[in-house]
């Protein structure tokens, strides 16, 4: 999956799925101290008390990398790192277990992980979600099933 990023006047910010960030603290780079005493330049790509974070790195760097099967694909991946108070790495292994932490309170999005629109790959909208429910104090919808 390739990721683009495009700022305009205003920092405003676009991503695949459609979904616009805008503020003066989107878009912009950080950096982050990890818990193995590590220090990441990633950069900003939400606004709101929820943080999702991105960088770029090679296969290599990422694991992916089996010298005995070549990556004919892309030579670098985004690599993504969500938190509010204390900021981890997110990934498709461990993306259930941080949501389910990090959006408690947000139980639609809580009750239907793994569904269509509740993946991995839809992890920018629903921190955009969970940012607006709460800056915003909307009333999360009801679902029945």
């Amino acid at each position: 999956m390739t990721l683009a990023v495009f700022c305009f006047a205003a920092c405003q910010t676009v991503n695949p799925l459609g979904v616009t960030y805008t503020g003066e603290d989107a878009h912009t780079t950080v950096s982050l101290e990890m818990t193995n005493g590590e220090t990441v330049e990633v950069t900003k790509v939400s606004k709101g008390p929820l943080g999702l974070y991105t960088r770029m790195v090679l296969v290599e760097e990422d694991n992916l990398y089996d010298p005995f099967f070549p990556v004919l694909g892309p030579d670098s991946v985004a690599q993504f790192y969500i938190g509010g108070e204390t900021v981890e790495r997110i990934g498709m292994d461990n993306f259930e277990p941080i949501i389910k932490r990090e959006m408690a309170d947000a139980t639609l999005i809580v009750d239907n992980l793994g569904r269509e629109g509740f993946r991995y790959e839809n992890l920018w909208s629903m921190v955009y979600y969970y940012n607006r429910l709460k800056t915003e104090s909307l009333v999360e919808p009801t679902v029945s099933n």
